[in-house]
This record gives structure tokens, C-alpha cells and sequence, in this order.
């Protein structure tokens, strides 16, 4: 794509290094794209895990009852409809431009359904896992949907910003956990179009292009890749070439604390690990908390 020159600014976020998804096809036929959560990048703290999903036609995805533990879940459905259900006997369905956010806290089983929108026939959207400091795993779980209308939007002249998380222009999204504090943007730009967005002092994160591609200082970013960002700076300048881009990017306060991690169960140590297992076997996981706010 064509991209003019671009300098970086003190002050501004570069890009550490650049990555591309792994893929893979779950039981149903689901196409699943992981950036984050893999042998070669295994996180970003406090990210966890960072999957772009796709389906089409009449493709319906089942992922069943999961015993998960001491993280949260972010399900942004771009298009098609995701449904959830769980042991506190909570049941909902997040649309096209809604979010699905899970705090797994102290432990909850649950499963999900998704199927692609009726009228594209297309499914479309990203599952980030976002690590809780060792004081909130054993909180009691809560579970949100949120639907599209309630995502609030900053137009400019050549750029939208949706915002997830986090706040932007005097909008606050409709999350806000208290230590991680994420950052969460959905950015479309207009074509040559640009933006700066300001970045929590201390935060880290990425971007994901995945319309079209954008240029962060001298670095582009294609379509399909994932920028990671450098630590230094408070801001970050998105410039799009003559076709415009369209990118999510993610930044969270790192907790610096010990992982382990076993599937759906993220604890500070092995011993955890093991309670949790051991809870899972006696039937007791998944049955204590609290109900939908």
C-alpha cells in the first residue's frame, strides 16, 4: 500500500516486533487465527491470549461447558451472534458490534455457541484473555453483554474510534476493570487518514490491522499482522494509506506477577493449578458466585 513519509516523534509508541496468527480449525470448522497465546508469543502482559474468528454460510460453532479460573474474557462479535450459558444459570446472546465480557475470577463453567450473521452468512470477531492480579482470582464471577448501541464513538473527519474499554475523548467504554485498566479501541480510517491516540504511561499492547493496513512511525503494518508495542511513550500515531485501514488496538497496565497456566485456569502457582483440578473432579468448580450486573 501506498504510505507517505512518516516520522516518529518523541514521545511516540513504536513497534517492538511484528507477528502473524497462527491457524487453526476447531472441531465445528471454525477458523481460528491466534496472535497472542502461543509456544512462540505466549503473552503481553496482562494479555493472555488474542484470537481473530471467522465463519461462513450456515457453520455453526459449538464450544462446550469449560471450567475456567483467575482471568477475564472479551468476545467482540463483529458480525454473526454469539450465545453463552453457565453454572450460576446465567444465559445470553451477544449481536453484531456487541461485547461479551467474562470475569472468570474465583472459577465458572460455561459455554458458547456462535453462529454467523443472517443476512452476510459471515461470522466475524476477536477472544482476548486479560490476566486478574493474584488479589481478584478468587472474586466471585460476573458476566456482562453489551450490546452494540451501548459502545460509545468519537467521529472525526477521517477516522472513527470506537471505545471498548477504557476512555478516549472524554467517553468512557463500558468497561473499566480497576487494575489493568485496558485500553480497547476499534479505529477505521478514512483513506490517508490519521490519528493519535493517547497511551497510559507504564501500559502495553499491540495492534491488529485487520482492514487494510496502517503505518505506526516507520513501521507498517499489513493486513493479518499484529504490532507489538514498544514500552516508551503516551502516544500512538495511526496513519492509513489511500485505501484507509481499519485496526483494534489493545493496551492494559502490566501486573508483573508469576503465571501458571493450565488450559482454562490462570493462577499464580502450581499448587493453585492443582486445587482448581481437584475442585473440577469433586464436582464443587463453578457453582458459587453471583449473577449477571
Amino acid at each position: 500500500m501506498h504510505m507517505s513519509s512518516i516520522s516518529q516523534m518523541p514521545g511516540e509508541r513504536g513497534v517492538a516486533t511484528l507477528i502473524r496468527g497462527v491457524p487453526a480449525t476447531d472441531a465445528s470448522g471454525v477458523r481460528i487465527n491466534r496472535f497472542i497465546g502461543t509456544l512462540a508469543f505466549p503473552d503481553v502482559d496482562p494479555f493472555l491470549l488474542f484470537d481473530e474468528v471467522h465463519m461462513d454460510g450456515n457453520l455453526a460453532g459449538a464450544f462446550p461447558e469449560t471450567p475456567h479460573r483467575g482471568f477475564e474474557s472479551m468476545a467482540y462479535v463483529l458480525e454473526g451472534r454469539l450465545t453463552h450459558r453457565d453454572s450460576l444459570g446465567q444465559a445470553g446472546e451477544t449481536t453484531s458490534g456487541g461485547i461479551q465480557w467474562l470475569t472468570m475470577a474465583g472459577g465458572i463453567v460455561h459455554a458458547e455457541d456462535t453462529r454467523p450473521d443472517a443476512g452476510t452468512g459471515r461470522g466475524h470477531g476477536f477472544r482476548l484473555w486479560i490476566n486478574l492480579p493474584a488479589t481478584e482470582k478468587a472474586l466471585p464471577p460476573q458476566w456482562r453483554t453489551i450490546a452494540a448501541t451501548d459502545i460509545p464513538a468519537v467521529i472525526f473527519k477521517d477516522a472513527e474510534v470506537r471505545v471498548l474499554a477504557g476512555r478516549y475523548h472524554g467517553l468512557q467504554g463500558p468497561v473499566a476493570p480497576p487494575t489493568t485498566r485496558p485500553f480497547i479501541a476499534d479505529v477505521l480510517l478514512g483513506p490517508d487518514g490519521e490519528i493519535t491516540l493517547p497511551i497510559p504511561g507504564g501500559h502495553r499492547g499491540f495492534v491488529y490491522a485487520f482492514e487494510q493496513g496502517v503505518a505506526i512511525g516507520q513501521t507498517l503494518v499489513n493486513r493479518g499482522q499484529t504490532a507489538i508495542l514498544g514500552d516508551v511513550g503516551d502516544r500512538l500515531t495511526l496513519t492509513a494509506g489511500q485505501n484507509g485501514g481499519r485496526v483494534l488496538v489493545v493496551t492494559g497496565a502490566p501486573l508483573g506477577e508469576p503465571v501458571a497456566r493450565h488450559g482454562p485456569f490462570v493462577m499464580n502457582t502450581s499448587d493453585e493449578i492443582k486445587q482448581a483440578l481437584s475442585e473440577v473432579q469433586s464436582g464443587r468448580f463453578g457453582r458459587n458466585g453471583r449473577t449477571e450486573r
